[in-house]
């Protein structure tokens, strides 16, 4: 864990959502997300993290899930947020009636972004892990964004071509990847 806690600390510094102007407040919130990081690292190493994650706020009056199995959720509590260039480009033009897409939703952080800035209704959110179906569509009641007027859940995978591929889980992750299938397919 020694050589985490620097590497954690200059990762969570040097992202720009810390980096912003902002002087004393701007070095106040990164000091708070880094002592975030170090007590959810040393929980986890304890095993005292609860399987179900922790409800923690996020953007935009916006609540999300920790869970330690989700890296994306993990990058909102180190960074608020993680996808700096996308995620604020979501924010300043997105308007109400914007129609948007996410396509592999994964636990539903842009789907929720997306939700808040262009209405619930016009986001269509696309995950083929059941898995993170079930996390998405907590994440979306947390926020009151699922339903008939809320965010459309498609469980499907999308690619770029009709065909067979192989879905891979990663172990530990809510993230997976995909292969060409086996030539006796």
């Amino acid at each position: 864990m020694p050589s985490l806690l620097p590497y954690g600390l200059r990762k969570i510094w040097g992202h720009p959502a810390n980096r912003s102007p902002g002087g004393l407040r701007a070095l106040v919130r990164c000091l708070g997300r880094s002592g975030a990081w170090a007590s959810y690292q040393l929980q986890k190493q304890l095993g005292l993290f609860p399987s179900q994650g922790r409800i923690i706020p996020w953007i935009d009056g916006l609540r999300l899930r920790l869970l330690s199995t989700s890296q994306q959720s993990q990058a909102c509590l180190y960074y608020g947020i993680p996808d700096w260039p996308s995620m604020q480009f979501a924010r300043r033009f997105l308007r109400p009636g914007d129609l948007c897409a996410d396509i592999g939703a994964n636990v539903g952080v842009y789907s929720l972004l997306l939700a808040r800035h262009a209405g619930g209704t016009n986001v269509h959110s696309f995950e083929c892990l059941p898995s993170n179906v079930a996390k998405l569509r907590a994440n979306l009641t947390l926020n009151a964004l699922e339903g008939p007027d809320g965010v459309r859940l498609h469980a499907v995978a999308l690619a770029d071509r009709d065909g067979l591929v192989l879905l891979n889980p990663s172990d530990g992750d809510s993230t997976a990847s995909i292969s060409p299938p086996p030539l006796w397919v």
